[in-house]
């Protein structure tokens, strides 16, 4: 058994001493030894670490510089570099070291976008494809700054990520338009982000304000056909023979309910209250972030019946945690899949999210003795102000239900418009 080697305070290091130590913690190279110091460390797997760090003082600030691991390091190398550290402390101005310094203890631009991500976005039905979408903005889009310290970063390098989408040769397209706001946007977030721990104290983005213009961005609208054609559209799923009846099922469940595409198609029928014929929507999956109450039609429920019998039930209880309209693979549809069906069946004319125009229209024109908050409710949309919202805590399920009822005759031929 080996004995433990060990050094006095204040001896200088050995090569003797540094190959042999294994005592986790900081060696230094005693007096004379300019700031040098051996940190001993061990890996996440049981293995030793050494590296030589050197605590050095510039205008009364003290910094660590790294100067390497040991053994690509050696100890006379490690003093070669100490002393020519220290000369230059002496007898310059010390700049580059506290630069570099600095440098060191910033995080770069590509270290925060998880953090900031993580903050931003709500755990919801859309939380993956949020994710998705602010990582390929601010980690591709803005690639020319992943690798720079964030708190190096100035005005001109983000108009240079910027610029090209919204100037490109003067005719920009409103995606370019598009990327270029949501860059604005999601840079400004990390630069915020950045301020509040300290690694800057401006925010770049705002410099662009005066150096770029900011097209319009007009919001797509979805493709949508007159309420009228919506019976012809309902029937056309029902009896579509070239898609899953899951498939079906669930595009004829978001139809009758003017959910939207998300919050169907993670549906479970555990939320479903069967003898109130209601719908909870949990606040985890709703776009608002707050649970909503939704009644559910006649047909709504016949609907959630067969979904059960598919799922393996016997079509009169709701007890499974599974989901109600699961593809093959016992996964959720992609909102493709249920785009394409309503593409298909309209013959091109209608999108998902058009549907619940449809349906919006239909009320505004056929049940004109319903409140306008009572219409905007069934879509989830609360039209209250945020005073009105403290006191009015309402959620409308006996209008909304007759609402909804009255949609769904129309929309299976037992109503006209």
């Amino acid at each position: 058994m080996t004995t433990p080697i060990s050094k006095a305070k204040g001896e200088r290091l050995t090569d003797q001493f540094v190959d042999a130590v294994e005592t986790v913690g900081w060696h230094g190279d005693g007096r004379g030894g300019f700031g040098l110091r051996l940190r001993v460390q061990k890996s996440k797997h049981g293995h030793l670490c050494k590296s030589w760090v050197q605590r050095i003082k510039i205008g009364g600030k003290t910094y660590n510089r790294g100067l390497g691991t040991y053994p690509v390091v050696t100890l006379a190398e490690a003093r070669a570099a100490a002393l020519e550290n220290q000369r230059q402390i002496k007898y310059g101005s010390g700049h580059e070291l506290v630069q570099a310094a600095d440098r060191a203890k910033t995080p770069t631009f590509k270290s925060l976008v998880p953090k900031v991500i993580e903050l931003r976005i709500v755990r919801s039905a859309d939380a993956y494809k949020a994710r998705r979408q602010w990582e390929n903005t601010l980690l591709d889009h803005a690639a020319a700054l992943v690798d720079m310290p964030v708190g190096e970063i100035t005005v001109a390098d983000v108009r240079a990520v910027v610029a090209p989408y919204i100037l490109n040769h003067g005719n920009p397209t409103s995606g370019d338009v598009r990327k270029a706001a949501d860059l604005r946007q999601r840079m400004r977030h990390l630069f915020a982000y950045a301020i509040v721990e300290g690694y800057r104290t401006d925010n770049p983005i705002d410099g662009l304000d005066t150096t770029l213009p900011q097209p319009k961005i007009e919001a797509p609208r979805q493709r949508s056909a007159h309420y009228s054609a919506a019976p012809k559209l309902y029937r056309a799923i029902c009896d579509t023979t070239d898609r899953a009846e899951s498939l079906r099922l669930l595009l004829r469940f978001v139809m009758l309910t003017g959910s939207r595409a998300s919050e169907g198609r993670e549906l479970v029928l555990s939320e479903i209250e069967q003898d109130k014929a209601l719908w909870t929507l949990p606040a985890a999956r709703a776009k608002t972030g707050k649970e909503q109450k939704m009644p559910l039609s006649s047909e709504t429920m016949e609907v959630l019946y067969r979904a059960d019998e598919l799922a393996g039930g016997i079509g009169v209880s709701f007890d499974d945690m599974g989901l109600a309209f699961p593809n093959n693979r016992g996964k959720s549809y992609s909102t493709e899949a249920m785009r394409n069906l309503v593409v298909d069946a309209s013959g091109g004319e209608v999108t998902t999210h058009g549907l619940r125009s449809m349906f919006r229209t239909w009320a505004a024109e056929n049940r004109t003795d319903v409140p306008r908050e009572i219409a905007e409710a069934c879509l989830s949309h609360d039209t209250r102000s945020e005073v009105e919202a403290r006191y009015n805590r309402a959620d409308y399920i006996e209008a909304k239900r007759d609402l909804l009822q009255s949609w769904a005759d129309f929309l299976t031929g037992e109503k006209s418009a």
